[in-house]
Protein backbone atom coordinates (compact mmCIF):
# COMPACT_ATOMS: atom_id res chain seq x y z
CA UNK A 1 0.00 0.00 0.00
CA UNK A 2 1.10 3.66 -1.03
CA UNK A 3 1.90 6.14 1.40
CA UNK A 4 -1.02 8.35 2.71
CA UNK A 5 -0.06 11.82 0.56
CA UNK A 6 -0.62 14.79 3.16
CA UNK A 7 -0.89 18.19 2.33
CA UNK A 8 0.01 20.89 5.01
CA UNK A 9 -1.06 23.84 4.03
CA UNK A 10 0.11 27.18 5.75
CA UNK A 11 0.39 31.13 4.62
CA UNK A 12 -3.06 33.02 4.64
CA UNK A 13 -3.94 36.66 3.60
CA UNK A 14 -3.47 38.09 6.96
CA UNK A 15 -0.42 39.55 9.31
CA UNK A 16 -0.62 36.44 10.57
CA UNK A 17 1.18 34.48 7.52
CA UNK A 18 4.86 34.71 9.19
CA UNK A 19 3.49 32.38 12.54
CA UNK A 20 1.69 30.43 9.98
CA UNK A 21 4.86 29.28 8.42
CA UNK A 22 6.95 29.09 11.48
CA UNK A 23 3.64 26.39 13.05
CA UNK A 24 3.93 24.71 9.53
CA UNK A 25 7.55 23.92 10.14
CA UNK A 26 6.39 22.52 13.58
CA UNK A 27 4.54 19.80 12.04
CA UNK A 28 6.71 18.99 9.33
CA UNK A 29 9.20 18.35 12.22
CA UNK A 30 6.28 15.44 13.51
CA UNK A 31 4.97 14.33 10.04
CA UNK A 32 7.42 11.34 9.68
CA UNK A 33 8.56 11.09 5.58
CA UNK A 34 8.66 6.95 6.58
CA UNK A 35 4.49 7.35 6.56
CA UNK A 36 3.67 9.86 4.69
CA UNK A 37 4.40 11.96 1.38
CA UNK A 38 4.24 15.45 2.71
CA UNK A 39 3.38 18.46 0.49
CA UNK A 40 4.05 21.88 1.72
CA UNK A 41 1.46 24.25 -0.10
CA UNK A 42 1.93 28.15 0.61
CA UNK A 43 -0.95 30.27 0.07
CA UNK A 44 -1.20 33.73 -0.70
CA UNK A 45 -2.74 36.14 -2.39
CA UNK A 46 -1.42 35.07 -5.68
CA UNK A 47 -2.37 31.78 -5.08
CA UNK A 48 -1.36 28.35 -4.17
CA UNK A 49 2.87 27.14 -4.08
CA UNK A 50 3.60 23.48 -3.36
CA UNK A 51 6.35 21.78 -2.85
CA UNK A 52 7.63 18.25 -2.40
CA UNK A 53 9.44 17.26 0.60
CA UNK A 54 12.82 17.43 -0.85
CA UNK A 55 11.69 21.71 -1.45
CA UNK A 56 11.17 21.21 -5.05
CA UNK A 57 8.68 23.08 -6.28
CA UNK A 58 5.31 20.64 -7.78
CA UNK A 59 2.32 22.01 -10.37
CA UNK A 60 -0.94 22.13 -8.36
CA UNK A 61 -4.16 21.31 -9.86
CA UNK A 62 -6.79 24.11 -7.82
CA UNK A 63 -10.04 23.20 -9.75
CA UNK A 64 -9.44 19.68 -7.87
CA UNK A 65 -6.57 19.95 -5.55
CA UNK A 66 -4.64 17.59 -7.25
CA UNK A 67 -0.33 17.60 -7.60
CA UNK A 68 1.07 16.59 -10.91
CA UNK A 69 4.33 14.28 -10.13
CA UNK A 70 5.96 12.81 -12.69
CA UNK A 71 3.55 13.88 -15.28
CA UNK A 72 0.92 12.17 -13.24
CA UNK A 73 -2.10 13.69 -10.67
CA UNK A 74 -2.07 12.34 -7.52
CA UNK A 75 -5.10 12.94 -5.32
CA UNK A 76 -4.78 14.46 -1.29
CA UNK A 77 -5.39 11.47 1.65
CA UNK A 78 -5.59 14.87 4.24
CA UNK A 79 -4.76 18.27 4.48
CA UNK A 80 -3.33 19.87 8.28
CA UNK A 81 -4.19 23.08 7.86
CA UNK A 82 -1.68 26.10 9.61
CA UNK A 83 -3.53 29.06 8.75
CA UNK A 84 -4.67 31.19 11.07
CA UNK A 85 -6.81 34.13 10.30
CA UNK A 86 -8.36 33.80 6.91
CA UNK A 87 -8.56 32.10 4.70
CA UNK A 88 -7.84 28.87 6.93
CA UNK A 89 -9.14 29.77 10.06
CA UNK A 90 -12.80 31.28 9.07
CA UNK A 91 -14.02 28.13 7.64
CA UNK A 92 -13.67 29.47 3.77
CA UNK A 93 -10.71 27.03 3.47
CA UNK A 94 -12.63 23.84 4.74
CA UNK A 95 -15.60 24.82 2.80
CA UNK A 96 -13.02 24.88 -0.48
CA UNK A 97 -12.14 21.02 1.00
CA UNK A 98 -15.89 19.80 1.90
CA UNK A 99 -16.89 21.31 -1.88
CA UNK A 100 -13.86 19.09 -3.05
CA UNK A 101 -14.82 15.99 -0.83
CA UNK A 102 -11.21 16.69 0.55
CA UNK A 103 -10.68 15.28 4.64
CA UNK A 104 -8.86 17.64 6.86
CA UNK A 105 -7.73 17.96 10.22
CA UNK A 106 -9.31 20.39 12.66
CA UNK A 107 -12.81 22.11 12.32
CA UNK A 108 -15.40 21.84 9.98
CA UNK A 109 -16.95 25.40 8.33
CA UNK A 110 -19.82 25.88 11.10
CA UNK A 111 -17.04 25.44 14.13
CA UNK A 112 -14.63 27.47 12.58
CA UNK A 113 -16.72 30.11 11.54
CA UNK A 114 -19.14 30.54 14.37
CA UNK A 115 -15.68 30.67 16.64
CA UNK A 116 -13.54 33.15 14.48
CA UNK A 117 -16.01 35.41 14.53
CA UNK A 118 -16.08 36.52 18.37
CA UNK A 119 -19.36 38.53 19.30
CA UNK A 120 -21.51 35.54 17.71
CA UNK A 121 -19.31 33.18 19.39
CA UNK A 122 -19.69 34.67 22.54
CA UNK A 123 -22.92 35.25 22.04
CA UNK A 124 -23.92 31.56 21.32
CA UNK A 125 -21.89 30.55 24.17
CA UNK A 126 -24.04 32.69 26.69
CA UNK A 127 -26.36 31.60 25.92
CA UNK A 128 -25.05 27.88 27.14
CA UNK A 129 -24.14 29.28 30.15
CA UNK A 130 -20.27 30.34 29.67
CA UNK A 131 -19.14 33.78 31.36
CA UNK A 132 -17.66 36.49 28.49
CA UNK A 133 -17.66 40.18 28.86
CA UNK A 134 -20.33 42.69 27.88
CA UNK A 135 -19.74 43.68 24.38
CA UNK A 136 -21.22 45.72 21.49
CA UNK A 137 -20.56 44.12 17.88
CA UNK A 138 -20.19 47.37 15.48
CA UNK A 139 -20.81 47.16 11.85
CA UNK A 140 -19.85 50.37 10.37
CA UNK A 141 -18.29 53.38 11.25
CA UNK A 142 -21.36 55.45 11.24
CA UNK A 143 -22.50 53.48 13.55
CA UNK A 144 -20.68 54.04 16.41
CA UNK A 145 -22.48 56.58 19.04
CA UNK A 146 -19.85 57.03 21.58
CA UNK A 147 -21.55 58.28 24.42
CA UNK A 148 -23.85 55.18 24.56
CA UNK A 149 -21.33 52.62 24.23
CA UNK A 150 -18.80 54.07 27.12
CA UNK A 151 -22.75 54.28 29.20
CA UNK A 152 -23.00 50.38 27.93
CA UNK A 153 -19.23 49.27 28.55
CA UNK A 154 -17.59 51.75 30.64
CA UNK A 155 -14.29 52.78 30.11
CA UNK A 156 -11.52 51.27 30.12
CA UNK A 157 -12.86 49.08 27.11
CA UNK A 158 -11.31 46.85 24.67
CA UNK A 159 -11.66 47.42 21.16
CA UNK A 160 -10.56 44.56 18.74
CA UNK A 161 -11.84 43.34 15.33
CA UNK A 162 -14.01 40.57 15.70
CA UNK A 163 -12.90 38.09 12.91
CA UNK A 164 -8.61 38.41 13.35
CA UNK A 165 -6.53 36.71 15.36
CA UNK A 166 -3.29 37.35 17.17
CA UNK A 167 -4.30 40.29 18.96
CA UNK A 168 -4.00 42.42 15.80
CA UNK A 169 -5.40 45.97 15.09
CA UNK A 170 -6.98 45.81 19.22
CA UNK A 171 -6.65 48.70 21.63
CA UNK A 172 -7.14 49.41 25.15
CA UNK A 173 -9.63 52.05 25.09
CA UNK A 174 -9.68 54.68 28.77
CA UNK A 175 -11.00 57.97 27.35
CA UNK A 176 -13.92 59.03 25.44
CA UNK A 177 -11.96 60.42 22.43
CA UNK A 178 -9.61 57.40 22.65
CA UNK A 179 -12.53 55.07 21.04
CA UNK A 180 -13.36 56.88 17.50
CA UNK A 181 -9.99 56.40 16.81
CA UNK A 182 -9.48 52.44 17.82
CA UNK A 183 -13.04 51.75 15.88
CA UNK A 184 -11.18 53.13 12.95
CA UNK A 185 -8.06 50.78 13.86
CA UNK A 186 -10.12 47.80 14.41
CA UNK A 187 -11.70 48.17 11.33
CA UNK A 188 -8.41 48.34 8.97
CA UNK A 189 -8.27 44.79 10.07
CA UNK A 190 -11.68 43.61 10.49
CA UNK A 191 -14.94 43.75 8.83
CA UNK A 192 -16.84 44.19 11.80
CA UNK A 193 -15.70 45.84 15.23
CA UNK A 194 -16.46 44.23 19.09
CA UNK A 195 -15.89 46.76 21.82
CA UNK A 196 -15.64 44.60 24.76
CA UNK A 197 -15.77 45.85 28.56
CA UNK A 198 -12.67 45.50 30.85
CA UNK A 199 -12.81 42.53 32.57
CA UNK A 200 -9.56 42.59 34.88
CA UNK A 201 -7.82 39.75 36.26
CA UNK A 202 -4.84 36.95 35.39
CA UNK A 203 -4.92 35.75 31.79
CA UNK A 204 -4.78 31.90 31.43
CA UNK A 205 -4.71 29.79 28.39
CA UNK A 206 -5.94 25.83 27.88
CA UNK A 207 -5.39 23.71 25.37
CA UNK A 208 -7.52 20.58 24.18
CA UNK A 209 -6.83 17.90 21.55
CA UNK A 210 -8.56 14.96 20.62
CA UNK A 211 -7.03 11.75 22.49
CA UNK A 212 -7.60 8.49 21.07
CA UNK A 213 -10.94 10.75 19.30
CA UNK A 214 -11.90 11.63 22.73
CA UNK A 215 -11.23 15.76 23.31
CA UNK A 216 -8.96 15.97 26.18
CA UNK A 217 -7.41 19.65 27.79
CA UNK A 218 -3.64 19.80 27.86
CA UNK A 219 -2.96 22.02 30.24
CA UNK A 220 -3.51 25.53 31.67
CA UNK A 221 -1.33 28.09 31.04
CA UNK A 222 -0.77 31.82 33.06
CA UNK A 223 0.36 34.68 31.24
CA UNK A 224 2.28 37.58 32.60
CA UNK A 225 2.89 40.28 30.63
CA UNK A 226 4.02 44.23 31.04
CA UNK A 227 2.19 45.83 28.39
CA UNK A 228 -1.69 47.21 28.93
CA UNK A 229 -2.98 44.01 27.67
CA UNK A 230 -1.46 40.52 25.97
CA UNK A 231 -1.19 42.30 22.25
CA UNK A 232 0.75 41.23 18.98
CA UNK A 233 4.17 42.82 20.41
CA UNK A 234 3.67 41.09 24.25
CA UNK A 235 3.03 37.81 22.68
CA UNK A 236 5.39 37.62 19.63
CA UNK A 237 8.31 40.11 20.57
CA UNK A 238 8.43 41.24 24.21
CA UNK A 239 11.35 39.70 26.19
CA UNK A 240 9.48 40.19 29.49
CA UNK A 241 6.89 38.13 28.64
CA UNK A 242 6.34 35.12 30.41
CA UNK A 243 4.23 32.05 29.96
CA UNK A 244 4.07 29.48 32.80
CA UNK A 245 2.80 26.19 33.04
CA UNK A 246 1.40 24.91 34.70
CA UNK A 247 -0.50 27.90 35.77
CA UNK A 248 0.18 29.00 40.01
CA UNK A 249 -3.70 29.22 40.60
CA UNK A 250 -5.23 27.20 42.68
CA UNK A 251 -6.32 22.94 42.13
CA UNK A 252 -10.02 23.57 41.94
CA UNK A 253 -9.69 26.43 39.73
CA UNK A 254 -7.27 25.21 37.05
CA UNK A 255 -9.42 22.26 37.17
CA UNK A 256 -12.46 24.21 36.37
CA UNK A 257 -10.89 25.73 33.31
CA UNK A 258 -9.64 22.28 32.17
CA UNK A 259 -13.40 20.81 32.21
CA UNK A 260 -14.65 24.23 30.97
CA UNK A 261 -12.35 24.07 27.70
CA UNK A 262 -13.59 20.84 26.91
CA UNK A 263 -17.07 21.73 27.29
CA UNK A 264 -16.77 24.63 25.46
CA UNK A 265 -15.06 22.55 22.43
CA UNK A 266 -17.62 20.13 22.75
CA UNK A 267 -20.66 22.97 22.13
CA UNK A 268 -18.88 24.80 19.35
CA UNK A 269 -18.43 21.21 17.21
CA UNK A 270 -14.35 21.57 17.36
CA UNK A 271 -12.00 18.82 16.47
CA UNK A 272 -8.27 18.78 16.25
CA UNK A 273 -5.95 21.32 17.47
CA UNK A 274 -7.89 24.35 20.07
CA UNK A 275 -6.89 26.70 22.73
CA UNK A 276 -9.03 28.70 24.80
CA UNK A 277 -8.30 31.97 26.14
CA UNK A 278 -9.64 33.31 29.75
CA UNK A 279 -9.54 36.17 32.65
CA UNK A 280 -9.81 35.07 35.72
CA UNK A 281 -11.63 37.68 37.56
CA UNK A 282 -12.79 37.45 41.10
CA UNK A 283 -12.39 33.80 41.56
CA UNK A 284 -14.39 33.61 37.82
CA UNK A 285 -13.26 32.40 34.49
CA UNK A 286 -14.60 34.99 31.48
CA UNK A 287 -13.83 33.27 28.26
CA UNK A 288 -11.97 35.82 26.33
CA UNK A 289 -11.77 34.16 23.06
CA UNK A 290 -11.19 30.49 21.18
CA UNK A 291 -8.67 29.12 18.22
CA UNK A 292 -9.69 26.56 16.16
CA UNK A 293 -5.85 27.17 14.38
CA UNK A 294 -3.56 27.76 17.18
CA UNK A 295 -0.41 28.90 17.21
CA UNK A 296 1.83 25.57 16.98
CA UNK A 297 5.21 27.36 16.68
CA UNK A 298 7.79 26.41 19.04
CA UNK A 299 7.55 28.99 20.91
CA UNK A 300 3.57 29.25 20.69
CA UNK A 301 1.24 28.32 24.08
CA UNK A 302 -0.26 25.40 22.97
CA UNK A 303 3.49 23.60 22.39
CA UNK A 304 4.68 24.85 25.46
CA UNK A 305 1.41 22.54 26.96
CA UNK A 306 1.97 19.66 24.84
CA UNK A 307 5.55 19.46 26.45
CA UNK A 308 4.36 19.69 30.09
CA UNK A 309 1.62 17.24 29.82
CA UNK A 310 4.19 14.27 27.88
CA UNK A 311 1.61 14.86 24.87
CA UNK A 312 3.57 14.49 21.72
CA UNK A 313 2.56 16.13 18.24
CA UNK A 314 3.74 13.36 16.25
CA UNK A 315 1.51 10.66 17.89
CA UNK A 316 -1.89 13.23 17.98
CA UNK A 317 -1.62 13.69 14.18
CA UNK A 318 -0.73 10.17 13.55
CA UNK A 319 -3.84 9.46 15.39
CA UNK A 320 -5.75 12.26 13.54
CA UNK A 321 -4.98 11.26 10.05
CA UNK A 322 -5.72 7.47 10.29
CA UNK A 323 -9.16 8.06 11.55
CA UNK A 324 -9.77 10.56 8.48
CA UNK A 325 -8.36 7.70 5.96
CA UNK A 326 -10.15 5.25 7.69
CA UNK A 327 -13.33 6.78 7.29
Amino acid sequence: MSMPNIALVCGGFTDEYAISIKSAELFLENLSAEKYNVFKLILDQNGWEAFDSNGDEVKINESNFTLELNGNFQEIDAVVNTIHGTPGEDGKLQGYFDVLGIKYLGSNVLSSSLSFNKGFCNHFLEKQGILVPNSKLIYEVDDLNVDQIIAELSLPCFVKPNDAGSSLGVSKVKSKEELLPAVELAFSVGQRVLVESSVQGLELTCGVVKKGGIPTAVAVTEIQFDAEFFDYEAKYNSSTTQEITPARIDQTTYDECMNLSVDIYKKLGCSGFFRADYILHEGELFLIEVNTVPGMSKASLLPQMLDYAGLKVNVLLDEEIAHLIDK
